[in-house]
């Protein structure tokens, strides 16, 4: 990876795992990270680790994807100190949540991993493999909020990335699923967010 001197950075849930992991590569070539995650004492302590690692200091933005008015705060507080947001690595998610966690009447993975990351320069979207266990159907919108046809189907089967570059360990591009490559249901995807989001 090149020198990033001179570029902002968010990665979001920066504080474990993958997001800490490129946190750590991105201030070791002078980024101008941001680690905006729920917790601001698991922020506060991965932003001391790393900087006893790196010699730099991420800065911490409290954000929950759960929350629309999070998100709204988050990027409020971002724009009162910085104009430039360069790279925006969409890390943080969750998966595997009861079917009976629902946020605004919506699939809790739905709302917290799509609607939620749809507010979002460039976009780095961060993943498992978690997609590859999601049902035969690759997007079924009736399950995606509230009613019987969502009572139906279990939680793994809702789980799907869509559209993307899919990058497997290492940053090497590799093969998603076949259906997130149908750009008919990337479009039917792409109207469904925004009929959720006229409000």
């Amino acid at each position: 990876m090149a020198d990033q001197s001179g570029r902002t950075i968010i990665i979001t849930g920066g504080n474990s795992g993958v997001g800490k992991a490129c946190a750590k590569a991105l201030l070791q070539r002078n980024a101008n990270v941001y680690l905006a995650c729920r917790s601001q004492s698991s922020a506060q302590s991965t932003i001391f680790e790393l900087e006893e690692l790196t010699g730099k200091k991420a800065k911490f933005i409290h954000l929950d994807l759960s929350n629309l008015g999070s998100v709204k705060t988050a990027v409020e507080e971002f724009l009162r100190n910085e104009n430039q947001l360069h790279v925006l690595f969409n890390n943080a998610g969750i998966m595997f949540t009861p079917m009976e966690d629902e946020i605004n009447g919506y699939d809790s993975q739905i709302h917290t991993n799509v609607l939620e990351e749809s507010f979002k320069p460039r976009v780095v979207n961060v993943s498992s493999s978690g997609h590859y266990v999601a049902g035969s159907v690759p997007l079924d919108f009736n399950t995606f909020k509230s009613g019987p046809m969502r009572r139906r189907r279990i939680t793994e089967e809702i789980c799907s990335q869509v559209l993307v570059k899919f990058l497997i360990p290492w940053a090497r591009i590799g093969l998603p699923r076949h259906e997130t490559e149908d750009p008919q249901l990337g479009k039917d995807l792409w109207d469904w967010l925004e009929e959720q989001i006229e409000d």
